[in-house]
């Protein structure tokens, strides 16, 4: 029986390293997309932006324009951001699991204490 505990502990541990791998690699790929995000935003107001005022100012506000592209970067990055909160705190929060199995070992030890007490 404790071969299989060891087993069973040794695969776990091995899940808990690869969990926290992916985790790791998840914030580096959405810092880089943030970053990006904010390098392409900066490559438009400053260099985009003011060359198309002077050839071709109509297309600064027209739908398929700078601003409509700006806009949408904007969305994209606080969709990108808000989305890895919530799987953060998800991430975070505390195993319903757990909560289930501290539950039943309270319940196990009021029990046992009881029948000692009879």
């Amino acid at each position: 029986m404790r071969e299989s505990n060891c087993r069973v502990e040794e695969k776990l541990e091995k899940i808990d390293v690869k969990v926290n791998q992916i985790a790791l690699d998840a914030e580096l790929h959405q810092t880089t997309i943030d970053k990006l995000i904010n390098n392409i935003q900066s490559l438009i107001e400053h260099i985009l932006w003011p060359v198309t005022g002077q050839i071709k100012p109509e297309l600064l506000q027209s739908p398929k324009g700078l601003q409509s592209i700006l806009t949408k970067m904007e969305n994209l990055q606080l969709s990108l951001r808000d989305d890895y909160k919530i799987r953060r705190k998800r991430a975070e929060s505390p195993l319903p699991i757990a909560e289930k199995s501290t539950a039943s070992k309270e319940k196990n030890t009021k029990a046992s204490s009881s029948t000692k007490q009879s």
